[in-house]
């Protein structure tokens, strides 16, 4: 009997140690890859959030060290969370009456209503600053206040034509974030972006700057006209000195072809003058020659043989006109046309001798 009862013990026993292990492993803190866990020890001589970091991991009691008599891991999730800052109620020329958006006050004064979306983290390596200045309630209260005083300083270095027209957007939301950052790094926490997802402005300010915005594109349409007149005036008067250039090109060249014609015949003048003068000069000389043989001729009749020399050229005379007739006188001998020829010769002579004197005396 004594032993089926220690028999009976000890399953107890055992099975209380298994529920008690199970138990352990349950209920013993694990910290998952997107947290972080901050030690707090609710006792002792260093009671509260410790510096500690607490990595990714189950911490069984006793065995890890961790006393869960003593002392707390708090979980911290360090995954990007979403705030967004809308417009549900009234604007100026909007209909309802509550307003939830950010409000910006530009530097001329005017004001305009936005929708904000807003990311964030708690840093992991700063969790146990984050636990130690935030509590779990006031995340959204301090994200939410922090971004609406911000956002509206720092759209106040700009004014409501550059929002308007999108320039200075990105410029608003780059100062925004670097500000929200100085001010959460001090509690462990950081803005990783800031949307802006609607610009809310007043009639009066849409009025105001459409007109405007009309205005300047009617002065640009009539700048871009009056560019595109003065083009086309450059255009003509290019093409005009086009011309006038091909004109006066085409007056030198006729100047040259002119120029070249007139020393053409300059040129052919000249020659024809030369080629006369040639000729005059060949005719003068002939002359000359002509005159040097008639003189010579003279001579050779005033000269001792010049009777001897006239028979000679009269004989020389009638053979040649006999020669050119190709005749010979009928019923004559060589003999009787030698005598007869002789006879010639003797008449000729007187005549030819008396006119030699007369040229003579000339």
């Amino acid at each position: 009997m004594k032993h089926m009862v220690k028999i009976v013990l000890l399953v107890v026993i055992g099975i209380l140690i298994f529920l008690g292990i199970n138990a352990a492993v349950y209920f013993s803190p694990e910290v998952k890859a997107h947290q972080r866990g901050v030690l707090v020890n609710l006792y002792g001589k260093h009671k509260g959030v410790q510096a500690e970091e607490v990595l990714p991991g189950k911490y069984l009691w006793f065995l890890s060290g961790f006393d869960p008599l003593t002392q707390r891991i708090l979980i911290v999730d360090i995954a990007e969370s979403n705030l967004e800052l809308v417009n549900r109620g009234a604007v100026e020329g909007k209909a309802g009456d509550e307003m939830s958006s950010v409000t910006l006050e530009t530097k001329d004064s005017e004001i305009i209503h936005a929708d904000v979306s807003i990311w964030y983290r708690v840093l992991p390596e700063q969790a146990d600053v984050f636990v130690a200045a935030v509590a779990p309630d006031d995340i959204l209260s301090l994200i939410s206040n922090t971004a609406r005083s911000i956002i509206r300083n720092k759209s106040g270095y700009f004014e409501v034509e550059d929002i308007f027209r999108g320039q200075v957007k990105e410029q608003i939301i780059d100062l925004s974030k670097k500000a929200m950052n100085e001010e959460l790094n001090k509690r462990g926490m950081e803005v990783v972006s800031i949307e802006f997802k609607k610009l809310v402005f007043s009639d009066e300010i849409v009025a105001k700057l459409t007109e405007k915005t009309l205005s300047a594109k009617d002065i640009e349409i009539n700048k871009n006209k009056t560019l595109a007149a003065i083009e086309t005036a450059k255009k003509i008067e290019e093409e005009a000195k086009g011309v006038k250039l091909a004109k006066i090109q085409k007056a030198e060249a006729d100047k040259r072809s002119t120029v070249l014609a007139s020393e053409a015949q300059v040129v052919k003048a000249r020659n024809k003058m030369e080629a006369d003068n040639m000729q005059a000069n060949g005719i003068l000389a002939i002359g000359k020659a002509e005159a040097e043989s008639k003189a010579l001729e003279l001579n050779a009749y005033a000269g001792d043989g010049g009777e001897r020399y006239m028979r000679i050229k009269i004989a020389e005379s009638l053979g040649e006109g006999m020669s050119n007739w190709q005749i010979i006188p009928e019923n004559m001998n060589i003999t009787a046309i030698a005598e007869n020829f002789d006879k010639a010769i003797n008449v000729g002579l007187p005549a030819a001798q008396n006119t030699k004197r007369s040229k003579t005396k000339k």
